[in-house]
Formats: structure tokens, sequence, C-alpha cells
């Protein structure tokens, strides 16, 4: 939510074609005044949820800046021969002979001390490399070391030599009285990292440690994407380039304004800030059947209704005893036929198939009797026959392509999972089933609903393995416009839904990886499968289904 430009805050505009430099200082003055008044006193803030006024103090983080604005912000050098600000004054470098080019060597001096390649002469500069990595100084020693120097600001002012090392100045945060005890001051932006292709090859080819990763908690709240895009938005305010830093101003404050007071219109008023999401799965008043049973929310991307098409006799049965497992409202004449069907003299492994195979013609005569509402006994009847094929379609904050539609597309919106309460048995021989949760994985080539319901519907992606090409990682995703401020996982989280009993669970297999390369990200929770399948575990149990109820059904 910090990185919305709802809740951006143009502190400061600094005017001139050219970079202020180390001047930068002057014009921070100002908000540093400002900063240190939210630590040391803080301002009076209303409270709306406890309807009370509080003492709102804050305090500066760290700052996001590329390498040369990196040499504005702290004071460091990032030119000449000690440019590296981690390896300060240990930094090893070289001049070319001829075009007087400095370059930087010695990498592998931050690789563990019984790595082979801290002795592999061949590949480097011919010596071995025996030096531990540069010790990192802390903000107490910086502040210590420059809190004596004076700065002198200014274009035709000359940098002082009292200035140790490559300081050119005392940073104007270290007026702040925490900023020496920040052990991240300063965010090299990942946005213009990640263009630095040296820099990232040799980082992944060395392994070396992300300090600052450790440090700076998750990556969105140290990158510049979200600032450089709103800096778009404020260029797009100059119309008047002779003065562009007062056209900016000036709609800044305009925008702000309105933001302001659309905070306090009613809900039915369309602002900025209630704007409809980009995967908006409700529908209009007027296109909208009430429902009494289930969700009315889903919409199909493009033109038309959809393309009919006829359910067979196995697709049908199967919605129809799938549909009624998760309906709340049947919950209670489920558990009347299980009573009806235990009483029978059978193992319980064949009490539970009984139970699947029966339940829906049982419910559809026990909805005859009066008791049974209106409603249910429509249920009671089963599904259309005719049901409405569609090549892309939006729920829950999700968007669902079929395989024929993304394969014109580069992103990937074919990948479906649901998490399942089934009872299942090992085999016909085991008595007790065993009810626990199973998550299902598949993609979708046609997106109709005769297996699950569409509201149950959850995405995922699959990434491809680079060695084995028929094994592909499962990665769970969340919606795009889904906040989470709790610690519990999305997967945690979701609702788990009703399934048939099966014989055999066809979940995903999670193989144990000892390999020293590891390709899977670890701050997620994968779930690795052999393979995607095309046909579900749902249908190759509706066949068995099928087959046993023909083979006894006279039992």
């Amino acid at each position: 939510m910090c990185m919305k430009p709802e809740y951006f805050m143009l502190s400061l505009l600094i005017p001139g074609p050219q970079s202020p430099g180390k001047d930068i200082d002057v014009y921070l003055q100002p908000l540093i005044e400002d900063l240190k008044l939210l630590w040391e006193i803080g301002v009076e803030t209303y409270d709306a949820s406890k309807n009370e006024t509080f003492q709102m103090r804050a305090a500066l983080l760290w700052t996001i800046n590329d390498f040369p604005a990196y040499a504005m912000l702290s004071g460091w050098s990032t030119k000449g021969k000690l440019a590296c600000p981690c390896c300060n004054k240990n930094t090893s470098y070289l001049q070319l002979k001829h075009s007087r080019k400095t370059f930087y060597m010695d990498q592998h001096v931050f690789l563990p001390m019984d790595h082979p390649w801290r002795t592999n002469t061949r590949s480097f500069n011919g010596e071995h490399e025996l030096r531990p990595p540069p010790p990192v100084i802390e903000g107490t020693k910086i502040f210590e070391m420059l809190q004596n120097v004076e700065n002198t600001f200014g274009k035709k002012q000359t940098t002082s030599n009292s200035f140790p090392w490559n300081w050119k100045k005392r940073s104007i945060f270290f007026e702040f009285p925490y900023w020496h005890n920040n052990p991240l001051r300063h965010n090299l932006d990942v946005m213009h990292i990640e263009k630095n292709i040296l820099d990232s090859v040799i980082g992944t080819l060395l392994d070396i440690p992300a300090n600052e990763v450790r440090l700076g908690g998750p990556v969105q709240f140290r990158w510049m994407y979200p600032p450089e895009r709103y800096m778009c938005t404020l260029k797009s305010y100059v119309h008047n380039k002779s003065r562009p830093e007062g056209s900016i101003e000036e709609a800044y404050l305009a925008e702000e304004c309105l933001t302001f007071c659309s905070r306090y219109l009613h809900e039915g008023v369309r602002t900025r800030l209630n704007k409809q999401p980009r995967n908006d799965d409700d529908l209009n008043d007027d296109e909208v059947v009430p429902s009494k049973l289930f969700s009315n929310k889903g919409r199909s991307l493009g033109v038309g209704n959809g393309e009919p098409i006829n359910l067979d006799d196995i697709s049908s049965a199967q919605a129809h005893v799938y549909v009624l497992h998760n309906c709340e409202e049947v919950t209670d004449y489920v558990r009347e036929h299980e009573d009806d069907v235990n009483n029978q003299r059978r193992t319980k492994w064949r009490k539970a198939k009984v139970h699947n195979k029966t339940f829906s013609q049982w419910f559809e005569t026990r909805a005859r009797d009066p008791d049974v509402p209106v409603w249910l006994k429509e249920l009671s009847r089963g599904p259309s026959s005719v049901a409405r094929k569609f090549s892309g379609y939006i729920i829950n904050g999700y968007r669902f392509h079929t395989v024929e539609r993304e394969a014109r597309r580069k992103t990937q919106n074919s990948g479906v999972t649901l998490t399942a309460l089934t009872s299942s048995f090992a085999s016909a021989k085991v008595k007790r089933p065993i009810q626990d949760t199973v998550a299902y994985y598949g993609r979708l080539f046609e997106i109709n609903e005769p297996f699950i319901l569409a509201s149950q519907a959850h995405q995922c992606f699959y990434v491809q393995d680079p060695y084995e090409h028929n094994k592909y990682y499962v990665m769970e995703t969340v919606p795009r416009d889904l906040f989470k401020t709790s610690d519990e996982s999305e997967s945690e989280a979701r609702q788990t839904f009703y399934n048939e009993q099966n014989e055999h669970i066809t979940s995903p297999a999670i193989p144990a990886d000892d390999g020293e390369l590891i390709l899977e990200r670890i701050d997620l929770r994968p779930t690795v499968i052999e393979t995607v399948l095309q046909v579900t575990s749902a249908q190759e149990y509706e066949a068995d289904f099928i087959g046993d109820f023909d083979s006894d059904g006279s039992a």
C-alpha cells in the first residue's frame, strides 16, 4: 500500500536542469527538519477507528537510489579508486595504461575461505587469495569519523582534504539521532541493478551473500518501479516547458485536493480509491440472476454468452453429485442418507461408494416430500444437459484462459487448483477411510462447470524444469488486488471444499531434491509435480464410478 500513488508525497522538487550533487543537502534541510519534528515531538493525529487523537511519530527507514545518487545522499564518492562503498578503503583496483580507466578486481575475496576458487590462480590474477572479506563499516564508526568535519557547499567550493578515504561530505541524514544506528541506510535500487548484467552475473557465479536483501526485507519496499512510474505521471503534468517545476507543483496540489475530498464521498461515487479492479468479477445488477444457493460472481471474457455444449450422462451425473455435496443446505440430507447406508451390513469402503453412487437418486426421491423447500426440489432434479463454454473467465480476482487461448500470449493463465476435503482409502482392503485435504492441480482446456464450481477455482502457475522437461513446479498465487495483512499464508487461508471419496488419491508428488543446484525460490511454498495431467483425477474416478455401479448395481 505504501507504494501506491495515492500514498506518495511529493516532499521536495529541486529546480534546474543539472544535478545538485553534494549540494542536495541544502534542498533537503527543510525536509530533515520536519522529519526531526516527527521523531522527537510528533504531530497530533486523529484515529478514526478509535475516535480519538494520538501523538504520531515517524522515522526514516532508508533511501532508495541508484549508484550515482548514492554518492549524493551518503557522501561517499562512487568514482575513482575507492568507488566501492562496501570495500571502502580496501577496494582492489587497477588502472588501464592507455585509457586510464579504473577497473576493480578480486571479487572472489567475498567467497568462503575454503572455496576452491581462492586457490585457482589460472582463472584470476595468478595469486592465491587468502584475504578475508573487507569489514563493513558500521554507521556509528562513520558518524565518529565525520562528526568533526565541516561541510562546504557550492559549485565553486573545493572539497576539503580533511575528509578521510573517499568521503566528500558528512550526510545531512546523520542529524537524525537514530541514523547512525540504522544497519541499512541507503538501498541500491533493484530496478537499476537488474539492468546491470555484469553485477548480476558476477554475484550469481561467486555466490555473494545478499546482506541488503536480509536487512531490507521484501523487495517491493526497496525498488524504484512505483516511484519511477509516478515520476512519469508528474512529467506528464508539464505543459509550460519554461516552468516545468511550477506545472508539476500546480497539478500535484490539485490532484492531492481531489484525492483528499474523494475520501469523504459516499460509495456510489467512483473515485481512484474505489475504482474497479482489473479482474473485477462482479456483474451488473441487470445481468445477475438471483440465486439462494450459489455465488453470483464471475463473468466471461469476450463477446457473447459462450458456446453451448451438450453434457454427456457421466458429466451431468458428476456435476449433480458435486453440487449437492458442496451445498450447505443439503448437508442434513447427506447425513440422513449416510445413516441409511451405514445401517446396512457392508464394509466402510463399500458403504462410502454406495453413498456416492446413490445419493443423487435418493435425494430426488426424498425431495418429493412436503417438508422439502421448493428450491431444493428444483436442485434435486439435476443440471441442464446444455452448458456454456468460454475461452476466458474472471472469478475470485483471477483471470483464467484456456490453453488454446493463451497459446497466442506470453502470459500463463490456464493453471487452476482446488483444495478438497476427501475421505480416501489406500485400497479396497482398508476398512477405515482417511479424511484429509488434498490439493488438485490442472490446466483449463475448456471453461465450463461440470467438475468444480467456478467460485472455488484458484490460480496457479507451472514452471518447467530447465533440465527435466517433463517436470513442472507449481507456484500458487494470490489475486492481483489482494493485500495480505496477516502471517497466514494464502494456501492455509483458502476455503476447503468437499470432494467425493476416492480409492487412490491423485495428488502432486513432492520429490526430495538433494542436488547442489537450487532452481526454485525458498521464500514460497512450492509443490512439485511430475507432469501436468490433461485428465483430472475426478474424471478418472468417474469412469471407475460408472463401471463399479454397472457391475454391482444389484447390490
